[in-house]
């Protein structure tokens, strides 16, 4: 996942249990997973205000015991940037789970207000059709992204936005989809990666979603 390539763990790294079970079903096609588990979750997809059934805020207790509770093979991290002591968050990390039928390790980040970001790091080779794939699904559950680059000189990437600034972001080259607020502290790594790798600055374009003017 973005960020903890380049943080640094705090020293809390341990399995919750033995047993590697799959939390999710997978599914041949892509439109039919991410409808069904938008219709299932509590999370209202006119806004982007939670990630899989939690809504922003969640309590990491919670989402832990119910993540591990079948025997789920849980990873706990705590994370610090490597660019400010100031920045870090706490990550739920369920390994060989799956997103649209690809294999994808599970991201939770936790912050003292609760979860505040998750994501799907695609775990195999994540290629242009399969981007466009995914791109399709979120198109049709979010409509037309905000901000959409499908040229291959920094990356592919998609930007859905919605009235409090949360922010879905899907991203060819590292296989990922995040999900985020805006105000949180990981948000450092996130936007460092946007300018460097996909050459837009993340919070400007979080600041235009609200300017009609266009400035």
């Amino acid at each position: 996942m973005i960020g903890l390539r380049h943080g640094k763990s705090t020293g809390r790294l341990f399995v919750l249990a033995t047993v590697l079970a799959l939390t999710c079903s997978i599914f041949a096609s892509a439109d039919e997973f991410l409808t069904e588990a938008a219709s299932e979750s509590e999370i209202d997809i006119d806004g982007i205000n939670g990630f899989r059934s939690y809504v922003w805020g969640s309590d990491y207790e919670d989402i832990k015991a119910e993540i591990s509770e079948d025997g789920t093979n849980v990873l706990e991290y705590d994370w610090t940037s490597d660019k400010s002591e100031d920045a870090g968050m706490d990550f739920l990390i369920v390994k060989g789970g799956a997103v649209a039928g690809y294999d994808a390790d599970v991201n939770y980040g936790f912050s003292e207000k609760g979860l505040e970001v998750g994501c799907y790091d695609i775990s195999e080779d994540f290629e242009e059709t399969d981007y466009y794939r995914i791109l399709d699904s979120y198109t049709e559950i979010y409509g037309e992204p905000f901000l959409e680059d499908d040229s291959d000189g920094w990356g592919r990437y998609a930007l859905w936005v919605d009235d409090e600034h949360n922010f879905i972001l899907i991203y060819e080259d590292f296989g990922e989809i995040i999900y985020s607020t805006s105000d949180n502290g990981y948000m450092d790594e996130i936007t460092y990666t946007c300018n460097r790798y996909m050459g837009f600055d993340l919070l400007a374009e979080l600041d235009k979603y609200h300017n009609t003017d266009g400035i």
